[in-house]
């Protein structure tokens, strides 16, 4: 399994901390050029509702997706260029062997927000578990994603509609219905920019970026509003079906970064 970091051009102290990183694992990765989207012309998205950066960080993961399907892998790890590594997470990116067959995306990182996890837990290697996502769980820091859900990101993100990680991690019916999203428990990745002590300028964000304000945008639309609006109640009774028929009750839990 290949590892991907994206990385701006002129973010070259970024792309130094996380080769130090990989190097300090013994594995390496290949860097996917990110889309600035101080580049893009507003008139060439002028159907979506995102910002533009929005959109350039959605392009970039469309890039490391891309990849994945020109190569011969069936798993592929996407990292976005601020991503702290456990150096537990090695047996993780070494193989996809550990991967249940049922899993299309493995969630490695965490935000320290409250999520709801389904059970019975899977356990992986490393005294970890996969537990089916049941609730919102943004970033896009680190991840693992089959090709077939590379594909029908691709094609369900290609009108630029929803940021990349509402369209990956958030709860909706095609997220839900469509892609096979699992979080690993305790998660070995976390955002650097997210840390409260980070004070380094060159890992502050590079994007202002907000998940619920970002919701509300692509879902201010008249079209976006119809289908969040019809979409709303299935996505909520799918959610209680859900519930009922687990073998036993979703926990709602902090993901802990270790």
């Amino acid at each position: 399994m290949k590892s991907y970091v994206i990385n701006l051009d002129r973010s070259v102290e970024r792309l130094d901390y996380m080769r130090g990183q990989f190097d300090s694992l013994g594995i390496g990765f290949e860097r996917i050029p990110a889309v600035d989207g101080s580049t893009l012309e507003a008139a060439d998205f002028s159907t979506s509702p995102l910002r533009l950066p929005v959109i350039g960080c959605l392009l970039s993961h469309h890039a490391a997706w891309r990849k994945l399907l020109s190569s011969e892998d069936v798993f592929a790890a996407v990292f976005e260029d601020d991503a702290i590594l456990k150096p537990e997470i090695k047996p993780l990116l070494t193989s996809s062997d550990w991967i249940p067959e049922e899993v299309g995306i493995v969630k490695l990182e965490t935000t320290d927000s409250r999520v709801m996890l389904g059970r019975p837990a899977i356990p992986v290697a490393g005294a970890r578990a996969l537990h089916r996502l049941l609730s919102d769980h943004h970033g896009t820091a680190g991840y693992i994603i089959h090709r077939h859900e590379a594909e029908l990101l691709l094609d369900e993100t290609s009108t630029f509609q929803r940021p990349v990680d509402l369209a990956m991690f958030a709860t909706g019916i095609l997220s839900q219905k469509r892609l096979r999203v699992f979080q690993i428990n305790p998660a070995p990745v976390r955002q650097r920019s997210l840390m409260k002590e980070e004070t380094d300028p060159a890992f502050l964000s590079t994007m202002i970026y907000d998940a619920g304000a970002e919701a509300e945008r692509s879902g201010r639309s008249l079209a976006g509003k119809i289908v969040r609006e019809a979409v709303r109640p299935v996505a909520q009774l799918s959610l209680l079906v859900r519930k009922i028929i687990a073998p036993s009750k979703p926990v709602q839990v902090r993901v802990p970064f270790s």
